[in-house]
């Protein structure tokens, strides 16, 4: 048999992959699964925080832009890419399990954001260091909270160099050069991520209901003119997510097994709730109340549910998945898309790739600032811009197919300590989590 390092890290990945499942369902059991009883509440604090006229803090940012921020990380290009491979590798079945991924994760959020927000450290100079780094140091030791920032940093370089390449790829097809992409996206980036949380918060507000909305609404407008097939759709789902049997059509199915592997597998690296990169942004958030920020963060992993549900949706109801002439991912949603919107369709696909790209990198550049200066005690931040102008650069011009293997690896060392930090914590300071039944 030869040897094949993606296949290699896929099977590894298995083993945190079903430490972060496990840690999840354990969490929403022990708060009874407050991420199903808190809905209500959860847009209650949006419009409360959208809405106030409560003035910032000279280094914290509003909680909904703290929200905007993560979200713009989380629902990037992989919400449109990662439902269709997932489908393609494992069958319409697999998405079900993908979106189990979001309901149960979604109780990893809310502890990764409650830790963040309750462990944050405020520097002489009001500077917040926060993120998972400080509460891995409270529930570990600061050799795991230096290990995980480490790793981080370097994922988080990779995530935004692969973000930074799709971008320039679509953007290629209509004849602009990738070192334009390049240069642009690197100037765009700095210019926003040397303004700090503030500036990056207030672009956050704006870019991330455009993108939702714009996408969403394509998307939704191609599932609702196939209504009366979507029964079937969902059908099919269910029948293959349970049975022993491969249903027939993936372009890699495998049965059962395989089906589980990677809807859980695709799942948990597309949203990456049990990582911790989405409590960053948030430990920003000007909040009294730590749960109350960490409620509001299930937000933005029902929302990336719900993007990467319809995603799915439209490949399964147009039949594009089954296209043995179509490659894997966003190619089988420019053949929907084109179905429905004629020369149009590929225009909006495009469009809504390169906003979640944009959005993605600067949330990634962001929160490996965080990593950065957590190892480097807040020092040499020039450094680190220049190195991401110049890791952006190179994704967009580079032939990067190694590169998407890669950082993989790393997200097996971040995930690792962060799961057991969130455990350990979790029933060392249970009281941070558990809400009031009648609140």
């Amino acid at each position: 048999m030869s040897f094949s390092l993606e296949k290699f890290i896929d099977y590894f990945f298995l083993v945190p992959t079903i430490f972060i499942v496990l840690a999840s369902i354990v969490l929403s059991f022990s708060t009874r699964f407050l991420q199903l009883r808190v809905i209500k509440q959860m847009f209650k604090l949006l419009f409360d925080s959208i809405t106030s006229k409560e003035i910032e803090g000279e280094k914290t940012v509003k909680p909904h832009k703290a929200l905007f921020t993560a979200m713009s990380t989380i629902i990037g290009i992989a919400v449109i890419v990662g439902p269709v491979v997932t489908i393609q590798l494992g069958g319409p079945g697999a998405l079900v399990y993908f979106l189990l991924t979001n309901i149960f994760g979604s109780i990893l959020s809310y502890a990764e954001v409650t830790f963040a927000v309750t462990y944050r450290k405020r520097l002489p100079d009001g500077t917040i260091m926060g993120g998972p780094m400080e509460y891995i140091k409270e529930a570990l030791s600061s050799f795991f909270a230096s290990w995980y920032a480490i790793a981080c940093f370097i994922l988080l370089l990779f995530w935004t160099s692969l973000q930074a390449n799709t971008v320039a790829d679509m953007l290629s097809e209509y004849y602009i050069p990738t070192w334009t992409s390049g240069i642009l996206l690197s100037i765009l980036i700095l210019f926003t991520l040397v303004g700090g949380i503030k500036r990056i918060g207030n672009f956050s507000e704006k870019l991330v209901p455009i993108m939702f909305f714009l996408y969403s609404g394509s998307a939704l407008f191609i599932v609702l003119a196939n209504f009366s097939q979507i029964p079937k759709v969902l059908d099919l789902m269910l029948r293959s997510a349970f049975s022993p049997k491969a249903i027939l059509g993936g372009t890699a199915v495998g049965g059962l097994v395989q089906t589980i592997r990677f809807g859980l597998l695709k799942g948990i690296n597309s949203h990456e709730a049990g990582i911790g990169t989405g409590a960053i942004p948030h430990s920003m958030a000007e909040v009294k109340d730590p749960k109350m920020q960490g409620i509001l963060s299930i937000l933005s992993i029902y929302s990336h549910g719900f993007l990467c549900f319809i995603s799915g949706l439209v490949v399964l109801l147009t039949g594009t998945w089954q296209d043995p002439t179509i490659r894997f991912g966003a190619t089988a949603m420019t053949k929907s898309f084109g179905m429905y919107f004629s020369s149009l369709g590929p225009i909006l696909l495009t469009l809504s790739t390169v906003l979640f790209g944009f959005g993605t990198i600067l949330g990634n550049s962001y929160n490996g600032e965080q990593c950065y200066k957590y190892f480097l005690k807040n020092k040499h931040k020039k450094i680190y811009y220049i190195s991401v102008a110049i890791w952006i650069f190179i994704g967009s011009v580079a032939p990067v197919k190694t590169m998407w293997i890669i950082p993989d690896f790393f997200l097996i060392l971040v995930a690792i300590p962060h799961i057991i930090g969130i455990l350990v914590l979790s029933f060392k300071r249970k009281d941070l989590l558990i809400i009031d039944k009648n609140k």
